[in-house]
């Protein structure tokens, strides 16, 4: 983090910035009121320490200046002053100071102050992402459930016209369900992102058989994969049973499977492959796809992140299936990955501790 020490004595200067420096925080130094605020405009530091009686500007005025200006009003401000009456105090305050050191300083106790602040601008900082993750997540929900919402409206209006055909009739109404379908997947993930990152989370860990986990989410996609007459086999190596959740391994499973079908054209193969390595069991789906860039790969795993690559048959995605897939295989103490080369296809995988405690 950064600090700005404003002081025109040279020993306070000294003092403090070898205290800090040793904390590995990043000190700017001015003598004057106007280069501390030409260097706070600059430098944008987490904290101000501020003397009040300087050259120029006083350290008043340059606290004012800051609280004025949007870009500077919410960085911290101590002021350090030998000023310490009743009246200097309470004006620096309302000048919008988060604390106010009186000199000559102890410098255990300007220790102490700079730490909480700069923990309190930490958590600020934190929140203020959070916040900015809440709102890019409330858009895209938004976003992605409207779309939907106006197919099934429009469908239902139509389905309203008393002299609209049987067969228009059945086309309609297995367009409705299938988008609801679509609806009902984007508001599970969202369930599902919510339960993750709120820390309710709940594994039923217990001895399981990957091989059977294989199988049974590799027949429950056959039918799917058949209508874009692309096949699926399975490779399996005979392994000692693993700790985990069969549910939501299958959860993980289904959406390395489901997004090989999407991405790959048609008449195509996706293997899906149990084998040991090293201490570890790894299930991996490698398919015949578009294959994914290596700026998208380092992207892949986080929220709401969508491929260039378009779905072969224009099937739906909300951009979170990916990051709940990593943060259920995390819970599981596993990692997940991908290699991939455009044109020829991906190898997305899991992992998971033979050895994990019961």
């Amino acid at each position: 983090m950064k600090i700005l020490l404003a002081d025109d004595t040279p020993a306070n200067i000294q003092i403090l910035h070898r205290v800090f420096a040793d904390q590995g925080l990043e000190i700017f130094i001015a003598t004057s009121g106007d280069v501390a605020l030409e260097n706070i405009r600059r430098s944008q530091p987490d904290l101000v320490l501020l003397d009040i009686m300087m050259p120029g500007l006083s350290g008043f005025e340059v606290c004012k200046a800051l609280k004025e200006d949007e870009a500077t009003r919410d960085i911290p401000v101590i002021f350090i002053s030998a000023k310490n009456e009743t009246e200097d105090i309470v004006e620096g305050f309302d000048l919008g100071a988060v604390d106010y050191v009186v000199k000559p300083f102890r410098l255990e106790e300007v220790i102490a102050r700079v730490t909480t602040q700069l923990r309190l601008r930490r958590v600020d900082q934190e929140n203020q992402k959070l916040v900015e993750a809440k709102n890019v997540f409330l858009g895209m929900a938004a976003h992605d459930l409207r779309n939907p919402l106006v197919c099934i409206r429009g469908f239902s209006e139509l389905l309203k016209d008393e002299d609209l055909d049987v067969e228009s009739q059945i086309e309609y109404k297995e367009l409705i369900h299938s988008v609801s379908n679509e609806m009902l997947t984007i508001l599970n993930d969202l369930l599902d992102i919510s339960q993750i990152e709120s820390g309710k989370l709940k594994l039923t860990l217990k001895p399981n058989d990957l091989g059977k986990l294989v199988e049974r989410r590799v027949h429950l996609n056959k039918n799917i994969a058949k209508k874009k007459e692309i096949q699926i086999l399975s490779e399996l190596e005979s392994l000692p049973s693993v700790q985990f959740d069969f549910e939501r391994m299958g959860q993980v499973l289904d959406n390395f499977i489901s997004n090989a079908i999407k991405f790959s054209p048609q008449g195509t193969v996706i293997r899906v492959r149990l084998k040991q390595s090293e201490n570890k069991a790894r299930i991996e789906v490698v398919d015949e796809g578009p294959g994914i860039s290596e700026d998208e790969i380092s992207q892949l795993f986080g929220e709401f992140q969508k491929l260039s690559s378009r779905p072969t048959a224009g099937e739906s995605s909300t951009g979170l299936g990916l990051a709940i897939v990593k943060k259920i295989v995390n819970a599981h103490g596993g990692e997940v990955g991908v290699t991939s080369e455009v044109g020829r296809g991906s190898s997305f995988y899991f992992c998971l501790p033979l050895d994990a405690p019961a």
